[in-house]
């Protein structure tokens, strides 16, 4: 059967809406979203998740005796630490025991100084990082060619630590038109590979499916949207595949519902 909402999504959904005031039964009674039975199992299951709901119950609550907004001085440091090392904020946001965006918003937007030393960090590693690729590097450039590729973004090869920046990949571009070239040819075939994958029915693109539809899109916006399948593969999975069809008219609803709330 396939699940109503995707899980991880709604893990990291459910735990800011707590932060932001939320209980847990306003939030289960939310259209499309999981029943507190759900949360709870899924806390029993994963251990870095009641943690983080734990938390954020927490933060409600007033428990924590920082500022409402949750503002950890010795994470604040973690944080600044590990980017001034090279680790990116989109990345860093999803890592297990770091804030995450909104979290780490709210400290930007009520504590100047972090923002002011996080823009600073952010700098400096990538100062450091246009430094050590200053000069083309065949090598690299030829494990970022194939990375690229292979479907991976620019934005996450150029976040790799082991890898040249996008400074520093402007800078090769600009100099030898023999790689620039290879680059756009891999930037081509990469998003090729990339649709590619969308196009399949898979679990994860079911989910975000009905997501979109129980808030209210009809399947042809959803087909719409950027990256998703166009409207003739969706009538065409729908013909085909009983389940897909029973979570699509699940969907339309949920989103009737939605749509008069």
């Amino acid at each position: 059967m396939i699940p109503a909402y995707p899980r991880a999504t709604m893990m990291a959904a459910v735990c800011d809406a707590l932060e932001a005031g939320a209980t847990l039964r306003q939030v289960a009674a939310r259209p499309g979203w999981p029943s507190r039975q759900t949360v709870h199992r899924w806390a029993v299951e994963d251990a870095a998740f009641a943690a983080r709901l734990a938390e954020a119950r927490n933060l409600r609550r007033g428990v924590r005796v920082q500022a409402r907004s949750g503002f950890d001085p010795e994470l604040a440091e973690a944080v600044l630490l590990r980017v001034r090392r090279g680790e990116t904020v989109r990345v860093l946001v999803r890592t297990p025991g770091m804030p995450n965006r909104a979290r780490l918003d709210r400290w930007k937007a009520e504590q100047p100084d972090f923002a002011v030393a996080l823009a600073e960090a952010a700098r400096f590693s990538r100062d450091v990082k246009d430094r050590a690729w200053a000069r083309y590097d065949p090598e690299a450039a030829g494990a970022v060619i194939v990375r690229v590729n292979a479907g991976e973004t620019m934005a996450s090869v150029c976040a790799d630590p082991d890898l040249p920046g996008e400074t520093a990949l402007r800078r090769w571009r600009a100099r030898d038109p023999d790689f620039d070239k290879a680059l756009r040819a891999a930037q081509r075939a990469g998003h090729r590979a990339r649709m590619a994958a969308r196009v399949k029915l898979t679990p994860e693109l079911s989910e975000e499916i009905l997501l979109r539809m129980a808030y209210g899109a009809s399947l042809r916006q959803v087909a719409m949207a950027p990256g998703m399948p166009h409207y003739t593969t969706l009538m065409a999975w729908q013909r085909r595949d009983a389940g897909f069809a029973r979570m699509v008219e699940m969907g339309r609803r949920e989103g009737a519902v939605s749509r008069w709330m």
